[in-house]
């Protein structure tokens, strides 16, 4: 998909801006986008991002610096506080005006935007309660570039995540407190994900009066849950460049804190996969395990289509199930994948989709002493139907 600029919204020079390389007034890249050296305002239709640029006042210039803040502010400098992944790129996109408004255009439009410029992960702090189809393509066109879409769950506190977070293939993040507990407001549902803090929040904000080095206490919802999570992703793909996304939220899942879980109930709408643990996920993306042994799934002894080249049973490991596994019939033809983008897609060309339940999934550089290859067709297909 392709979006471009109108032709009659305000260019740099409008701004009093001095004609340079970031602010020549051609579309260099030809992208549809002119000046875009610094990421687009979808909201409203030129190249300045910078927050209050509309209304200074506006119930929407805070929150995009206050969630980036979370994410990526620099540490270790003395200055405020510190983000979760310190090395890490932004690419500044307004999809919600200064005003707080937006629709499902501009946050269509910056997601395929950020597809198209490569982003690692699209951090959504935002939704809807309705299902919408052009915002739902976006993500998935974003997902087949490769990027990884990562969405609150809502500030409802109740069965009622927002979309795009509710969307099975949305990596969605709802709030937790510092005691370990869901917290009160954080919406939670089937397609939640995992928690992670989201109460007394200390982050970077802006105000009219000081743009460059203003800070909040206190901040509270599942927005900045987000970010915390982007923030371990894009830090775990630093050091596991060739691992799958599934590969990388799945190692997240399993390192999660699991009270309330079990390995024969490792999932609940509440929770989801349980509570994120920075130390322990990135300890995972830097150590390789080293079982004695690895029973690793596949649909023949020779190969494996799960999307995943490392997922495996979990309990000779005593590892933790989070990767749902699904066995996609057509007409004679049956396929197992862990992806739920590929589920879905089958679905709607008329697939017959069935759980298997959850599995483990490995990293790159992890180092079995001996692998199996269980053979799904022949040994588990007795499962189907199975509840997870």
């Amino acid at each position: 998909a392709t979006t471009t600029e109108n032709p009659s919204h305000r260019n740099c020079t409008d701004k009093g801006m001095a004609l340079d390389k970031s602010c020549n007034l051609i579309d260099d890249d030809n992208n549809g986008y002119v000046d875009d050296v610094r990421g687009w305002d979808f909201a409203d239709g030129d190249a300045n991002v910078q927050a209050g640029e509309i209304n200074p006042s506006g119930g929407g210039t805070q929150h995009a610096t206050e969630v980036s803040g979370v994410l990526a502010a620099t540490g270790n400098n003395s200055k405020g506080m510190a983000g979760v992944n310190w090395s890490t790129k932004l690419l500044p996109l307004q999809a919600i005006s200064d005003n707080d408004y937006g629709n499902t255009l501009t946050v269509g439009r910056a997601i395929y935007y950020a597809a198209d410029r490569g982003a690692d992960v699209i951090s959504l702090s935002l939704g809807t309660g309705s299902e919408d189809a052009y915002t739902r393509q976006a993500v998935q066109y974003a997902l087949d570039k490769g990027s990884i879409v990562v969405a609150a769950s809502g500030n409802d506190g109740c069965d009622c995540m927002l979309y795009p977070a509710n969307y099975p293939e949305v990596f969605a993040v709802g709030a937790q407190n510092s005691s370990n507990q869901r917290s009160s407001f954080s919406s939670y549902g089937n397609n939640l994900d995992i928690l992670a803090p989201g109460e007394d929040m200390i982050t970077s904000t802006w105000t009219a009066a000081n743009q460059t080095s203003a800070y909040v206490g206190g901040a509270a919802g599942t927005s900045f849950a987000t970010p915390y999570v982007s923030g371990l992703l894009s830090l775990a793909r630093s050091h596991q460049p060739d691992a799958s996304w599934g590969e990388l939220t799945n190692a997240l899942l399993s390192t999660a804190n699991h009270t309330g879980l079990s390995n024969n109930a490792p999932f609940l709408p509440q929770i989801g996969s349980g509570y994120a643990r920075a130390g322990s996920y990135l300890t995972r993306a830097t150590t390789p395990l080293q079982p004695g042994m690895r029973y690793m799934f596949s649909t023949s002894a020779t190969s494996g289509i799960l999307g995943s080249t490392r997922t495996f049973d979990c309990s000779p490991e005593g590892g933790f199930p989070t990767a749902p596994l699904f066995a996609v019939s057509l007409g004679s033809s049956t396929f197992y994948t862990i992806d739920p983008l590929e589920e879905l897609n089958a679905a709607g060309q008329g697939a017959t989709v069935a759980s298997l339940g959850r599995a483990c999934t490995g990293l790159p550089g992890d180092l079995p002493a001996t692998t199996r290859v269980i053979n799904l067709s022949g040994e588990i297909n007795n499962r189907i139907g199975a509840k997870y």
